[in-house]
């Protein structure tokens, strides 16, 4: 195959990879451009038509496939992909609600705090505050702790 071919297939898998967002496409796509420049260097360099080392270009296109696709899902995984909770789980149905303290507490401790409208279909719920309150103040639920809510001051 010549450089083009390989550059153009792998251009072609790369845009694909939008549609197919498993990241797989795009590093054999990579792979196959990176084998398209190299049989471009090759041709101009060595002076050796690439289309006539064909187990040059498979091997390189291997080669740069394996390591692309264990190199670049590891770093997809690390960088790309966003680990927050999903909205839609019930558990995390309470974040961002507004609470009332029914009591004045200091920082880290344990409280009871009253919910406007229920929370999955609760009024009353414990709650961790993580700054020192006063009773009846306004509270944001920021997190949870098994049916403990973590709030903090609503600003």
């Amino acid at each position: 195959m010549s450089f083009w071919l390989w550059i153009g297939i792998g251009i072609v898998l790369c845009i694909a990879e939008i549609f197919h967002p498993a990241m797989i496409l795009f590093p054999i796509g990579l792979s196959a451009i990176i084998t398209g420049i190299f049989g471009l260097l090759v041709e101009n360099i060595l002076k050796i038509p690439y289309e006539t080392l064909i187990s040059l270009q498979i091997s390189t296109f291997l080669i740069t496939s394996v390591f692309n696709i264990f190199i670049l899902r590891k770093l997809y995984k690390e960088w790309i992909s966003i680990k927050a909770p999903k909205l839609s789980e019930p558990e995390n149905a309470i974040l961002g609600k507004e609470v009332y303290a029914k009591e004045d507490a200091v920082a880290n401790s344990m409280i009871e705090v009253i919910a406007p409208s229920p929370i999955l279909g609760v009024n009353l719920w414990h709650a961790k505050v993580l700054e020192d309150v006063k009773a009846n103040d306004k509270l944001i639920v920021i997190g949870h702790e098994g049916g403990i809510l973590l709030c903090k001051k609503a600003k």
